[in-house]
Protein backbone atom coordinates (compact mmCIF):
# COMPACT_ATOMS: atom_id res chain seq x y z
CA UNK A 1 0.00 0.00 0.00
CA UNK A 2 2.86 2.43 0.83
CA UNK A 3 4.60 4.67 -2.17
CA UNK A 4 0.80 3.70 -3.99
CA UNK A 5 0.16 7.19 -6.03
CA UNK A 6 -2.86 9.57 -4.55
CA UNK A 7 -4.34 9.51 -7.70
CA UNK A 8 -4.37 6.43 -10.13
CA UNK A 9 -6.37 7.58 -13.15
CA UNK A 10 -8.01 10.60 -13.64
CA UNK A 11 -10.33 12.33 -16.19
CA UNK A 12 -11.88 15.87 -16.78
CA UNK A 13 -15.35 16.75 -17.70
CA UNK A 14 -16.93 19.53 -18.62
CA UNK A 15 -19.77 21.28 -16.71
CA UNK A 16 -21.65 22.62 -20.10
CA UNK A 17 -24.48 20.28 -20.41
CA UNK A 18 -26.88 20.03 -23.51
CA UNK A 19 -30.77 20.96 -23.44
CA UNK A 20 -30.22 22.31 -19.66
CA UNK A 21 -31.30 25.53 -20.30
CA UNK A 22 -33.68 24.93 -23.70
CA UNK A 23 -32.78 25.44 -26.53
CA UNK A 24 -30.29 27.62 -25.97
CA UNK A 25 -28.29 24.68 -24.81
CA UNK A 26 -29.30 22.32 -27.43
CA UNK A 27 -26.15 20.80 -28.93
CA UNK A 28 -23.85 23.28 -27.18
CA UNK A 29 -22.33 20.68 -24.57
CA UNK A 30 -22.05 16.97 -23.57
CA UNK A 31 -20.37 18.13 -20.46
CA UNK A 32 -21.27 14.30 -19.37
CA UNK A 33 -18.54 13.15 -21.35
CA UNK A 34 -15.32 12.59 -20.61
CA UNK A 35 -12.48 14.32 -22.21
CA UNK A 36 -9.85 12.43 -23.97
CA UNK A 37 -7.32 11.78 -22.19
CA UNK A 38 -3.99 13.16 -23.39
CA UNK A 39 -1.50 11.24 -20.94
CA UNK A 40 -0.55 10.50 -17.62
CA UNK A 41 1.26 14.39 -17.51
CA UNK A 42 -0.72 16.12 -18.89
CA UNK A 43 -3.99 16.71 -17.08
CA UNK A 44 -3.26 20.87 -17.32
CA UNK A 45 -3.57 20.37 -20.90
CA UNK A 46 -6.62 18.42 -20.76
CA UNK A 47 -8.14 21.15 -18.59
CA UNK A 48 -7.70 23.74 -20.61
CA UNK A 49 -8.95 21.85 -23.68
CA UNK A 50 -12.27 22.39 -21.71
CA UNK A 51 -12.14 25.38 -22.91
CA UNK A 52 -15.24 28.21 -22.58
CA UNK A 53 -18.15 27.17 -25.13
CA UNK A 54 -20.88 25.76 -24.62
CA UNK A 55 -24.13 26.41 -22.70
CA UNK A 56 -23.69 29.48 -19.94
CA UNK A 57 -25.50 27.63 -17.46
CA UNK A 58 -22.42 25.63 -15.56
CA UNK A 59 -24.07 22.46 -14.45
CA UNK A 60 -20.28 20.79 -12.14
CA UNK A 61 -23.41 18.68 -9.92
CA UNK A 62 -24.98 17.18 -12.80
CA UNK A 63 -22.34 16.33 -14.64
CA UNK A 64 -21.00 14.76 -12.63
CA UNK A 65 -23.77 12.90 -11.25
CA UNK A 66 -24.38 11.83 -15.16
CA UNK A 67 -21.33 10.11 -15.40
CA UNK A 68 -20.69 8.84 -12.40
CA UNK A 69 -24.09 7.75 -10.66
CA UNK A 70 -27.00 8.77 -13.49
CA UNK A 71 -28.88 4.88 -13.90
CA UNK A 72 -29.87 6.12 -17.11
CA UNK A 73 -28.13 8.38 -17.97
CA UNK A 74 -30.16 10.65 -20.97
CA UNK A 75 -28.95 10.73 -24.83
CA UNK A 76 -30.45 13.82 -25.46
CA UNK A 77 -32.24 16.29 -24.03
CA UNK A 78 -34.70 18.51 -26.17
CA UNK A 79 -37.45 20.78 -26.09
CA UNK A 80 -40.98 19.79 -27.33
CA UNK A 81 -44.24 21.68 -27.95
CA UNK A 82 -45.15 25.08 -28.74
CA UNK A 83 -45.45 28.16 -26.70
CA UNK A 84 -46.40 27.72 -23.29
CA UNK A 85 -47.17 24.14 -23.34
CA UNK A 86 -43.25 23.10 -24.40
CA UNK A 87 -41.56 20.50 -22.10
CA UNK A 88 -38.09 20.08 -21.65
CA UNK A 89 -37.32 16.10 -22.44
CA UNK A 90 -34.86 13.60 -21.63
CA UNK A 91 -34.91 11.25 -23.97
CA UNK A 92 -32.54 7.67 -24.92
CA UNK A 93 -30.24 6.54 -22.14
CA UNK A 94 -26.53 7.63 -23.42
CA UNK A 95 -25.14 3.66 -23.86
CA UNK A 96 -21.59 5.06 -24.71
CA UNK A 97 -21.13 7.11 -21.36
CA UNK A 98 -22.37 3.91 -19.54
CA UNK A 99 -19.39 1.47 -20.98
CA UNK A 100 -16.97 4.89 -20.34
CA UNK A 101 -17.81 5.03 -16.59
CA UNK A 102 -17.77 1.47 -16.16
CA UNK A 103 -14.02 1.64 -18.11
CA UNK A 104 -12.87 4.56 -15.47
CA UNK A 105 -14.45 3.25 -12.41
CA UNK A 106 -14.17 -0.49 -11.92
CA UNK A 107 -15.56 -1.94 -8.75
CA UNK A 108 -13.82 -1.67 -5.01
CA UNK A 109 -12.95 1.98 -6.21
CA UNK A 110 -12.20 4.85 -4.34
CA UNK A 111 -13.34 8.14 -5.15
CA UNK A 112 -12.12 11.88 -5.56
CA UNK A 113 -14.21 14.16 -7.29
CA UNK A 114 -12.67 17.91 -7.79
CA UNK A 115 -15.01 20.07 -8.99
CA UNK A 116 -13.01 23.77 -9.89
CA UNK A 117 -15.37 26.67 -10.51
CA UNK A 118 -15.54 30.40 -10.80
CA UNK A 119 -18.80 30.12 -10.72
CA UNK A 120 -22.35 28.41 -8.52
CA UNK A 121 -23.57 25.70 -9.88
CA UNK A 122 -26.54 25.65 -12.39
CA UNK A 123 -27.58 22.07 -13.05
CA UNK A 124 -31.07 22.69 -14.60
CA UNK A 125 -33.99 20.83 -14.66
CA UNK A 126 -34.56 18.26 -17.71
CA UNK A 127 -37.71 17.71 -17.96
CA UNK A 128 -41.51 20.13 -17.46
CA UNK A 129 -40.85 23.94 -18.13
CA UNK A 130 -36.95 24.09 -17.51
CA UNK A 131 -36.70 25.25 -21.07
CA UNK A 132 -37.84 28.59 -19.56
CA UNK A 133 -34.40 29.22 -18.07
CA UNK A 134 -33.21 30.16 -21.58
CA UNK A 135 -36.04 31.97 -23.04
CA UNK A 136 -36.61 35.39 -23.28
CA UNK A 137 -39.20 36.15 -20.38
CA UNK A 138 -39.27 34.40 -16.90
CA UNK A 139 -42.03 34.82 -14.47
CA UNK A 140 -41.90 37.34 -11.83
CA UNK A 141 -42.11 35.86 -8.25
CA UNK A 142 -45.27 37.01 -6.09
CA UNK A 143 -44.75 39.47 -3.10
CA UNK A 144 -44.37 36.42 -0.49
CA UNK A 145 -41.13 35.11 -2.18
CA UNK A 146 -38.93 38.00 -0.96
CA UNK A 147 -38.92 37.50 2.87
CA UNK A 148 -40.73 33.77 2.75
CA UNK A 149 -39.50 31.90 -0.57
CA UNK A 150 -40.42 28.93 1.46
CA UNK A 151 -43.72 29.68 1.88
CA UNK A 152 -46.90 28.15 0.06
CA UNK A 153 -47.58 31.80 -0.99
CA UNK A 154 -44.35 31.98 -2.98
CA UNK A 155 -45.02 31.29 -6.51
CA UNK A 156 -44.90 32.46 -9.83
CA UNK A 157 -47.04 35.44 -10.85
CA UNK A 158 -47.83 34.18 -14.22
CA UNK A 159 -49.06 30.41 -12.73
CA UNK A 160 -52.99 29.33 -13.62
CA UNK A 161 -54.75 28.58 -10.35
CA UNK A 162 -58.18 28.41 -9.66
CA UNK A 163 -58.00 29.87 -6.09
CA UNK A 164 -55.38 30.97 -4.41
CA UNK A 165 -53.16 29.12 -1.27
CA UNK A 166 -54.95 28.98 1.85
CA UNK A 167 -54.24 32.44 3.36
CA UNK A 168 -52.53 33.74 0.44
CA UNK A 169 -53.44 36.99 -1.90
CA UNK A 170 -54.79 36.01 -5.55
CA UNK A 171 -51.90 36.51 -8.16
CA UNK A 172 -53.97 39.20 -9.71
CA UNK A 173 -53.84 41.36 -6.91
CA UNK A 174 -50.33 40.22 -5.53
CA UNK A 175 -48.30 43.88 -5.73
CA UNK A 176 -45.51 42.41 -7.29
CA UNK A 177 -47.13 40.79 -10.28
CA UNK A 178 -48.93 44.17 -10.64
CA UNK A 179 -45.66 45.31 -11.87
CA UNK A 180 -45.50 42.71 -14.50
CA UNK A 181 -46.34 38.88 -14.80
CA UNK A 182 -42.67 38.20 -16.03
CA UNK A 183 -39.13 39.51 -16.13
CA UNK A 184 -37.67 39.94 -19.60
CA UNK A 185 -33.49 39.16 -20.85
CA UNK A 186 -33.47 42.93 -20.01
CA UNK A 187 -34.62 42.60 -16.28
CA UNK A 188 -33.57 39.25 -16.04
CA UNK A 189 -30.64 38.83 -18.01
CA UNK A 190 -29.38 35.31 -18.96
CA UNK A 191 -26.00 35.20 -17.27
CA UNK A 192 -28.19 36.03 -13.73
CA UNK A 193 -30.71 33.57 -14.13
CA UNK A 194 -29.27 31.08 -11.99
CA UNK A 195 -29.27 32.23 -8.18
CA UNK A 196 -32.23 32.80 -5.47
CA UNK A 197 -34.16 31.71 -8.10
CA UNK A 198 -37.55 30.89 -5.43
CA UNK A 199 -36.96 34.77 -4.53
CA UNK A 200 -36.98 36.18 -7.50
CA UNK A 201 -39.03 33.67 -9.84
CA UNK A 202 -41.34 32.04 -7.27
CA UNK A 203 -39.97 28.40 -8.22
CA UNK A 204 -36.73 26.51 -8.64
CA UNK A 205 -35.95 25.22 -12.30
CA UNK A 206 -32.22 23.38 -10.92
CA UNK A 207 -32.46 19.99 -9.74
CA UNK A 208 -32.01 19.68 -5.46
CA UNK A 209 -28.72 20.31 -3.70
CA UNK A 210 -30.47 16.66 -2.24
CA UNK A 211 -29.85 14.87 -5.08
CA UNK A 212 -26.33 14.98 -5.41
CA UNK A 213 -25.79 14.35 -1.54
CA UNK A 214 -27.61 11.43 -1.90
CA UNK A 215 -25.60 10.34 -5.23
CA UNK A 216 -22.56 10.53 -2.89
CA UNK A 217 -23.85 8.81 0.17
CA UNK A 218 -26.42 6.43 -0.51
CA UNK A 219 -27.13 2.57 -2.22
CA UNK A 220 -30.82 3.49 -3.08
CA UNK A 221 -31.27 6.56 -5.39
CA UNK A 222 -34.55 7.65 -7.49
CA UNK A 223 -34.34 7.27 -11.15
CA UNK A 224 -35.96 9.55 -13.98
CA UNK A 225 -38.99 7.98 -13.72
CA UNK A 226 -39.39 7.96 -9.80
CA UNK A 227 -38.38 4.71 -9.12
CA UNK A 228 -35.94 3.66 -6.17
CA UNK A 229 -33.10 1.52 -7.87
CA UNK A 230 -29.54 0.28 -6.99
CA UNK A 231 -27.03 3.38 -6.97
CA UNK A 232 -24.60 2.13 -9.58
CA UNK A 233 -21.54 3.54 -7.66
CA UNK A 234 -22.21 1.22 -4.78
CA UNK A 235 -23.09 -1.65 -6.94
CA UNK A 236 -19.65 -3.74 -6.78
CA UNK A 237 -17.73 -2.96 -3.52
CA UNK A 238 -17.25 0.50 -3.30
CA UNK A 239 -18.96 2.62 0.19
CA UNK A 240 -19.90 6.15 0.98
CA UNK A 241 -16.77 6.23 2.86
CA UNK A 242 -14.67 5.88 0.33
CA UNK A 243 -15.79 8.65 -1.62
CA UNK A 244 -14.39 12.37 -1.07
CA UNK A 245 -14.84 15.84 -2.79
CA UNK A 246 -12.75 18.69 -3.28
CA UNK A 247 -14.70 21.55 -3.92
CA UNK A 248 -12.71 24.76 -5.50
CA UNK A 249 -14.63 27.71 -5.74
CA UNK A 250 -15.31 31.38 -5.58
CA UNK A 251 -14.62 31.37 -1.72
CA UNK A 252 -11.79 33.59 -0.61
CA UNK A 253 -8.80 32.17 1.20
CA UNK A 254 -8.48 33.80 3.91
CA UNK A 255 -12.06 32.91 5.36
CA UNK A 256 -11.59 28.67 5.20
CA UNK A 257 -7.61 28.54 5.51
CA UNK A 258 -5.74 28.80 9.57
CA UNK A 259 -4.34 32.77 10.43
CA UNK A 260 -1.49 31.35 11.48
CA UNK A 261 -0.79 29.64 8.34
CA UNK A 262 -1.76 32.88 6.35
CA UNK A 263 1.63 34.78 6.65
CA UNK A 264 4.54 35.04 3.96
CA UNK A 265 6.67 32.20 2.89
CA UNK A 266 3.79 29.69 4.65
CA UNK A 267 1.83 27.12 3.20
CA UNK A 268 -2.00 27.32 3.48
CA UNK A 269 -3.66 25.00 5.66
CA UNK A 270 -7.17 24.77 5.23
CA UNK A 271 -9.87 24.09 7.80
CA UNK A 272 -10.92 20.88 7.60
CA UNK A 273 -14.73 19.84 7.85
CA UNK A 274 -15.11 19.71 11.59
CA UNK A 275 -13.50 22.98 12.11
CA UNK A 276 -15.59 25.29 9.33
CA UNK A 277 -18.83 23.91 11.90
CA UNK A 278 -16.80 24.18 15.17
CA UNK A 279 -15.32 28.16 14.83
CA UNK A 280 -18.76 28.73 12.92
CA UNK A 281 -17.18 29.68 9.20
CA UNK A 282 -20.07 28.48 7.78
CA UNK A 283 -22.49 30.89 8.95
CA UNK A 284 -19.62 33.39 7.63
CA UNK A 285 -19.88 31.31 3.93
CA UNK A 286 -23.05 29.66 3.58
CA UNK A 287 -25.42 31.15 6.28
CA UNK A 288 -28.50 28.87 6.00
CA UNK A 289 -30.32 28.81 2.42
CA UNK A 290 -33.16 26.59 3.85
CA UNK A 291 -34.28 29.56 6.28
CA UNK A 292 -33.75 32.28 3.85
CA UNK A 293 -30.60 32.94 6.22
CA UNK A 294 -27.76 34.75 4.03
CA UNK A 295 -24.11 34.12 5.09
CA UNK A 296 -22.85 36.87 7.44
CA UNK A 297 -19.62 37.63 5.34
CA UNK A 298 -21.07 40.03 2.42
CA UNK A 299 -18.85 38.77 0.08
CA UNK A 300 -20.45 34.97 -0.52
CA UNK A 301 -23.67 37.40 -0.66
CA UNK A 302 -25.21 36.82 -3.79
CA UNK A 303 -26.47 40.18 -5.80
CA UNK A 304 -26.19 42.06 -8.63
CA UNK A 305 -26.55 45.66 -6.79
CA UNK A 306 -23.54 46.52 -4.48
CA UNK A 307 -23.49 45.09 -0.96
CA UNK A 308 -23.76 46.93 2.12
CA UNK A 309 -20.56 47.40 4.01
CA UNK A 310 -18.05 46.79 1.08
CA UNK A 311 -15.98 49.55 -0.97
CA UNK A 312 -17.42 51.24 -4.22
CA UNK A 313 -14.85 52.08 -7.02
CA UNK A 314 -12.33 54.44 -5.38
CA UNK A 315 -12.31 53.61 -2.18
CA UNK A 316 -9.91 51.69 -0.11
CA UNK A 317 -9.05 48.45 -1.91
CA UNK A 318 -10.36 45.13 -0.30
CA UNK A 319 -8.11 42.36 -0.06
CA UNK A 320 -10.57 39.84 -0.72
CA UNK A 321 -12.49 41.41 -3.69
CA UNK A 322 -11.14 45.07 -4.60
CA UNK A 323 -14.50 46.67 -4.81
CA UNK A 324 -18.09 46.23 -5.88
CA UNK A 325 -19.09 46.78 -9.56
CA UNK A 326 -21.72 49.17 -10.94
CA UNK A 327 -23.13 46.80 -13.69
CA UNK A 328 -24.49 49.32 -16.00
CA UNK A 329 -26.64 46.34 -17.61
CA UNK A 330 -27.12 44.46 -14.56
CA UNK A 331 -25.82 41.01 -15.86
CA UNK A 332 -23.35 39.92 -13.37
CA UNK A 333 -23.02 39.20 -9.63
CA UNK A 334 -20.69 41.04 -7.68
CA UNK A 335 -17.36 39.17 -7.26
CA UNK A 336 -16.75 37.13 -3.85
CA UNK A 337 -12.93 36.65 -4.64
CA UNK A 338 -10.08 38.23 -7.18
CA UNK A 339 -6.60 37.24 -7.42
CA UNK A 340 -3.72 38.83 -9.84
CA UNK A 341 -2.98 37.11 -13.29
CA UNK A 342 0.69 36.09 -13.79
CA UNK A 343 0.62 38.21 -16.87
CA UNK A 344 -2.03 41.10 -17.55
CA UNK A 345 -4.09 40.37 -20.57
CA UNK A 346 -4.89 42.67 -23.72
CA UNK A 347 -8.18 42.26 -24.24
CA UNK A 348 -7.54 41.95 -28.27
CA UNK A 349 -5.60 38.83 -27.12
CA UNK A 350 -8.56 36.86 -25.34
CA UNK A 351 -12.04 36.30 -25.78
CA UNK A 352 -14.36 37.47 -22.95
CA UNK A 353 -11.67 39.91 -21.61
CA UNK A 354 -13.52 41.34 -18.59
CA UNK A 355 -11.90 44.51 -19.60
CA UNK A 356 -13.26 45.49 -22.66
CA UNK A 357 -13.19 48.92 -23.19
CA UNK A 358 -16.86 49.22 -24.45
CA UNK A 359 -17.79 47.43 -21.70
CA UNK A 360 -17.50 50.75 -19.29
CA UNK A 361 -17.24 49.66 -16.01
CA UNK A 362 -15.08 49.74 -13.14
CA UNK A 363 -14.09 46.61 -12.46
CA UNK A 364 -11.80 45.48 -9.93
CA UNK A 365 -10.38 43.13 -12.41
CA UNK A 366 -9.24 45.97 -14.79
CA UNK A 367 -7.63 48.04 -12.14
CA UNK A 368 -4.15 49.58 -13.18
CA UNK A 369 -1.46 50.43 -10.29
CA UNK A 370 -2.22 54.24 -11.01
CA UNK A 371 -6.04 53.53 -10.31
CA UNK A 372 -7.45 54.27 -13.57
CA UNK A 373 -9.77 51.43 -14.84
CA UNK A 374 -8.93 49.87 -18.37
CA UNK A 375 -6.51 47.43 -20.48
CA UNK A 376 -4.72 45.09 -19.83
CA UNK A 377 -6.85 43.11 -17.78
CA UNK A 378 -4.59 42.52 -14.07
CA UNK A 379 -6.83 40.27 -12.40
CA UNK A 380 -9.51 37.66 -12.64
CA UNK A 381 -12.54 36.58 -10.22
CA UNK A 382 -14.97 34.33 -8.78
CA UNK A 383 -18.67 34.50 -7.93
CA UNK A 384 -20.15 33.37 -4.57
CA UNK A 385 -21.30 29.26 -4.39
CA UNK A 386 -24.24 29.29 -2.35
CA UNK A 387 -25.38 25.76 -3.99
CA UNK A 388 -21.53 24.26 -4.32
CA UNK A 389 -21.15 24.71 -0.65
CA UNK A 390 -24.47 23.50 0.30
CA UNK A 391 -23.30 20.37 -1.37
CA UNK A 392 -20.25 20.15 0.51
CA UNK A 393 -21.71 20.80 3.70
CA UNK A 394 -23.91 18.32 2.83
CA UNK A 395 -21.32 15.72 2.92
CA UNK A 396 -19.10 16.45 6.24
CA UNK A 397 -16.00 15.10 6.52
CA UNK A 398 -16.44 14.12 2.96
CA UNK A 399 -15.74 17.14 1.55
CA UNK A 400 -12.86 19.88 1.63
CA UNK A 401 -13.72 23.34 0.69
CA UNK A 402 -10.81 25.20 -1.06
CA UNK A 403 -10.89 28.53 -3.23
CA UNK A 404 -10.77 29.15 -6.99
CA UNK A 405 -9.02 32.23 -6.16
CA UNK A 406 -5.21 30.86 -5.25
CA UNK A 407 -2.52 32.89 -2.95
CA UNK A 408 -0.76 33.64 -5.33
CA UNK A 409 0.15 32.52 -9.28
CA UNK A 410 3.49 34.61 -9.68
CA UNK A 411 6.48 32.03 -7.99
CA UNK A 412 5.48 28.18 -8.79
CA UNK A 413 8.61 27.19 -6.37
CA UNK A 414 7.10 29.35 -3.09
CA UNK A 415 3.98 28.20 -0.93
CA UNK A 416 0.43 29.41 -1.63
CA UNK A 417 1.33 29.22 -5.41
CA UNK A 418 -2.35 27.80 -7.30
CA UNK A 419 -3.87 24.99 -5.60
CA UNK A 420 -0.84 22.93 -4.59
CA UNK A 421 -1.51 23.12 -0.84
CA UNK A 422 -5.26 22.36 -0.67
CA UNK A 423 -5.17 19.51 -3.23
CA UNK A 424 -1.68 17.67 -1.94
CA UNK A 425 -2.64 17.80 1.64
CA UNK A 426 -6.36 17.20 0.90
CA UNK A 427 -4.99 14.18 -0.79
CA UNK A 428 -2.82 13.06 1.16
CA UNK A 429 -4.61 12.95 4.80
CA UNK A 430 -6.68 10.87 3.31
CA UNK A 431 -7.30 7.90 4.86
CA UNK A 432 -5.68 4.67 3.60
CA UNK A 433 -8.24 1.92 1.99
CA UNK A 434 -7.62 -1.22 3.59
CA UNK A 435 -9.71 -3.26 1.20
CA UNK A 436 -7.99 -6.24 -1.13
CA UNK A 437 -10.02 -6.75 -3.97
CA UNK A 438 -10.25 -10.25 -6.51
CA UNK A 439 -6.91 -11.95 -5.84
CA UNK A 440 -5.94 -15.25 -6.71
CA UNK A 441 -4.91 -17.14 -3.79
CA UNK A 442 -6.42 -17.68 -0.74
CA UNK A 443 -5.43 -17.10 2.75
CA UNK A 444 -4.48 -19.20 5.46
CA UNK A 445 -7.35 -19.42 7.58
CA UNK A 446 -8.01 -20.70 11.11
CA UNK A 447 -10.73 -23.28 11.60
CA UNK A 448 -13.59 -20.91 12.10
CA UNK A 449 -12.65 -19.14 8.59
CA UNK A 450 -11.05 -16.37 10.15
CA UNK A 451 -7.70 -15.34 8.03
CA UNK A 452 -4.45 -16.03 9.57
CA UNK A 453 -3.26 -12.33 8.88
CA UNK A 454 -2.75 -9.49 10.63
CA UNK A 455 -4.21 -6.34 9.21
CA UNK A 456 -0.78 -3.74 10.56
CA UNK A 457 -0.58 -0.02 10.72
CA UNK A 458 2.63 2.26 11.06
CA UNK A 459 2.98 5.50 12.24
CA UNK A 460 6.44 6.25 11.26
CA UNK A 461 8.31 8.42 13.34
CA UNK A 462 5.88 8.38 16.14
CA UNK A 463 5.84 6.58 19.28
CA UNK A 464 2.52 5.49 20.43
CA UNK A 465 0.67 3.32 22.43
CA UNK A 466 -1.67 1.17 20.51
CA UNK A 467 -4.09 0.38 23.28
CA UNK A 468 -5.26 4.23 23.19
CA UNK A 469 -5.80 4.39 19.53
CA UNK A 470 -7.98 1.25 20.05
CA UNK A 471 -5.46 -0.94 18.13
CA UNK A 472 -3.21 -3.78 19.37
CA UNK A 473 0.32 -3.91 20.02
CA UNK A 474 2.31 -6.56 17.87
CA UNK A 475 5.80 -8.02 18.05
CA UNK A 476 8.74 -6.40 16.85
CA UNK A 477 8.95 -9.69 14.21
CA UNK A 478 6.13 -8.18 12.20
CA UNK A 479 8.33 -4.97 11.53
CA UNK A 480 10.26 -7.04 8.88
CA UNK A 481 7.51 -8.34 6.91
CA UNK A 482 6.23 -5.17 7.01
CA UNK A 483 9.13 -3.39 5.35
CA UNK A 484 10.56 -2.10 8.68
CA UNK A 485 14.31 -0.99 8.34
CA UNK A 486 15.55 -1.49 12.20
CA UNK A 487 17.45 1.82 11.85
CA UNK A 488 13.39 3.13 11.09
CA UNK A 489 11.56 5.11 14.02
CA UNK A 490 8.05 4.53 14.40
CA UNK A 491 5.17 2.12 15.88
CA UNK A 492 3.20 -0.85 14.44
CA UNK A 493 -0.13 -2.05 15.54
CA UNK A 494 -2.85 -4.42 14.70
CA UNK A 495 -6.51 -2.88 13.24
CA UNK A 496 -8.69 -5.35 14.55
CA UNK A 497 -10.80 -7.68 12.61
CA UNK A 498 -14.40 -7.32 13.06
CA UNK A 499 -16.28 -8.93 16.47
CA UNK A 500 -18.31 -11.86 16.23
CA UNK A 501 -18.40 -15.55 15.20
CA UNK A 502 -17.91 -15.78 11.39
CA UNK A 503 -20.95 -18.44 11.08
CA UNK A 504 -23.07 -16.26 13.48
CA UNK A 505 -25.79 -13.73 10.87
CA UNK A 506 -26.34 -11.73 13.81
CA UNK A 507 -22.26 -11.26 14.06
CA UNK A 508 -20.70 -8.27 12.92
CA UNK A 509 -18.27 -10.37 11.11
CA UNK A 510 -21.03 -12.82 9.52
CA UNK A 511 -22.88 -9.19 8.37
CA UNK A 512 -19.49 -7.36 7.17
CA UNK A 513 -18.82 -11.07 4.94
CA UNK A 514 -22.28 -11.34 3.39
CA UNK A 515 -23.83 -7.68 3.16
CA UNK A 516 -23.34 -5.38 0.20
CA UNK A 517 -24.24 -2.86 2.37
CA UNK A 518 -24.39 -3.31 6.29
CA UNK A 519 -24.83 -0.66 9.12
CA UNK A 520 -22.59 -2.00 12.00
CA UNK A 521 -21.04 -0.02 14.38
CA UNK A 522 -18.23 -1.60 14.78
CA UNK A 523 -14.95 -1.12 12.56
CA UNK A 524 -12.92 -3.86 11.36
CA UNK A 525 -12.13 -6.68 8.60
CA UNK A 526 -13.48 -9.49 6.74
CA UNK A 527 -12.92 -12.37 4.46
CA UNK A 528 -14.60 -13.62 1.81
CA UNK A 529 -13.92 -16.61 -0.32
CA UNK A 530 -16.56 -18.05 -1.77
CA UNK A 531 -14.36 -21.02 -3.30
CA UNK A 532 -14.74 -22.07 0.68
CA UNK A 533 -17.79 -21.39 0.83
CA UNK A 534 -16.64 -17.96 3.34
CA UNK A 535 -19.30 -15.02 2.62
CA UNK A 536 -22.02 -13.90 -0.08
CA UNK A 537 -20.78 -14.41 -3.70
CA UNK A 538 -22.69 -10.93 -4.32
CA UNK A 539 -19.89 -9.23 -3.18
CA UNK A 540 -17.70 -10.84 -5.52
CA UNK A 541 -19.78 -10.44 -8.65
CA UNK A 542 -17.68 -8.29 -10.41
CA UNK A 543 -14.09 -11.09 -9.70
CA UNK A 544 -13.72 -13.24 -12.68
CA UNK A 545 -13.93 -16.86 -11.71
CA UNK A 546 -10.31 -17.69 -10.45
CA UNK A 547 -10.11 -14.19 -8.21
CA UNK A 548 -13.35 -14.93 -5.94
CA UNK A 549 -11.91 -13.53 -2.86
CA UNK A 550 -12.17 -10.16 -1.26
CA UNK A 551 -10.07 -8.78 2.00
CA UNK A 552 -12.98 -6.48 3.43
CA UNK A 553 -12.42 -3.41 5.10
CA UNK A 554 -15.68 -1.14 6.98
CA UNK A 555 -15.37 1.57 6.54
CA UNK A 556 -12.38 1.14 3.93
CA UNK A 557 -10.56 3.69 4.73
CA UNK A 558 -9.43 1.83 8.27
CA UNK A 559 -6.11 2.90 8.33
CA UNK A 560 -5.63 6.50 9.86
CA UNK A 561 -4.32 9.17 7.73
CA UNK A 562 -0.37 9.32 6.74
CA UNK A 563 -0.44 5.56 7.93
CA UNK A 564 1.13 2.96 5.99
CA UNK A 565 -0.95 -0.38 5.79
CA UNK A 566 0.07 -3.64 5.30
CA UNK A 567 -1.85 -7.21 4.98
CA UNK A 568 0.31 -9.90 6.59
CA UNK A 569 -0.52 -13.78 6.44
CA UNK A 570 1.33 -17.27 8.29
CA UNK A 571 1.08 -19.46 5.51
CA UNK A 572 3.09 -21.85 8.21
CA UNK A 573 1.27 -24.85 8.75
Amino acid sequence: MSGSNLIDEALVITSSLEGGGGEICTGRGKGAYPLSFLGDEDIANQIVSAGEDGCGFEAPLEAMYRFLIDPEPPATVTVTGEGLDRASVATGVAEDLLERRAEFFPPFSSLTVIIATDEDDCSVLDSGDAWRMGSETVPRAASACATEPNSACCRPCDLTESAPPEGCPALKGDPACLEGMTFDSRDAPLNTRCWAQKRRFGKDYLFPVERYTEALTSPIITNRRGQRVENPLFKYGSTPDMVQVLLLSGVPWQLITKPESQGPGQSLEFLTPSELDANGTWDKILGDPAQNIPPSDSHLIESVEPRAGLPLPGAAWDPLHGHEVIWPRRDSLQHSCIFELPRPEVCSDASGCACDPRLETESPLCRQPDGSYGEPQRFAGAFPPTRLLQFARSLGESARVGSICPQQLMDVGQPGYGYQDFIHTSLLGRATSSNYACFTPSLPLHQDGTPKCKLLELYRDQELDCATLGRIPVDDEYRAPMRIKDTDRGTLCEIPRMPGDPSNPTSDYYRCAHELHPTLESEGYCYIDTKLGLGSPDLVVPCIDSHKRFFRSIPAALGRPGTEVGLICDYRK
